[in-house]
């Protein structure tokens, strides 16, 4: 394992690197924490945050978690074909002539 700094002159390796994760990671000052309701949703990406949990008693109430997990591939395609249906609804709504306000019927015409 190697960290590099963004300042690009710090480059901690293997063992060295792990202990200095291990300090962040446990840092207040790189820590969120938060108590959540019953019925309140969590959402993380697995790939971009380091998450975990504190001690449980069960003397204090019950905990149930469930995990779910959704591939980003899928999300980003269906993002995209939703965008281009949304984006040709709304062209062809602005190519059609509507009768009513392009045609409009004159009384004396009757």
């Amino acid at each position: 394992m190697v960290i590099r700094w963004p300042d690009g002159a710090s480059v901690l390796q293997d063992d060295e690197a792990l202990r200095r994760l291990s300090q962040l990671a446990r840092s207040d000052e790189y820590q969120l924490r938060s108590v959540f309701s019953p019925g309140e949703l969590v959402a993380f990406d697995n790939r971009r945050i380091l998450h975990g949990r504190g001690p449980f008693s069960e003397a204090t109430g019950r905990r149930v978690l469930r995990g779910a997990y959704v591939d980003h591939d899928e999300v980003y395609s269906r993002l995209r074909v939703l965008t281009r249906r949304h984006e040709i609804a709304r062209m062809s709504a602005v190519a059609e002539p509507n009768p009513v306000t392009q045609n409009p019927v004159r009384e004396e015409a009757r």
